[in-house]
């Protein structure tokens, strides 16, 4: 309807809110887009962090499942498919262990 995504939008506020460079950098490149950004440590931890996520069913619209990790980029960084399957199912079982403490389960 505007015609820029929530990144996009994200960045101008950040800037209106005076957010440092750094932070409004992470939330305008955090799907990517800019393959150029995939050697950025943190930029590629907010992406991987955010596909997860998705992946999981958190924060996830009717896309969700459409969701991939880009391969170059976990080359780049020595990040497996299997590290994030793993860091999902530890994931799962704290959340667990969190509604048990919380009376929630």
């Amino acid at each position: 309807m505007l015609g820029i995504d929530h990144a996009e939008i994200g960045a101008l506020i950040g800037k209106r809110w005076n957010f440092s460079p750094r932070m409004i950098k992470l939330i305008q490149h955090h799907h990517l887009r800019d393959e150029s950004m995939m050697t950025d440590k943190e930029v590629a931890a907010v992406y991987l962090a955010d596909c997860t996520c998705m992946m999981m069913g958190i924060g996830v619209g009717a896309d969700g499942l459409s969701y991939r990790f880009k391969d170059q980029l976990m080359k780049i960084h020595g990040i497996s498919h299997s590290d994030i399957t793993g860091l999902m199912a530890e994931f799962g079982v704290n959340m667990h262990e969190v509604k048990i403490l919380l009376n929630m389960d």
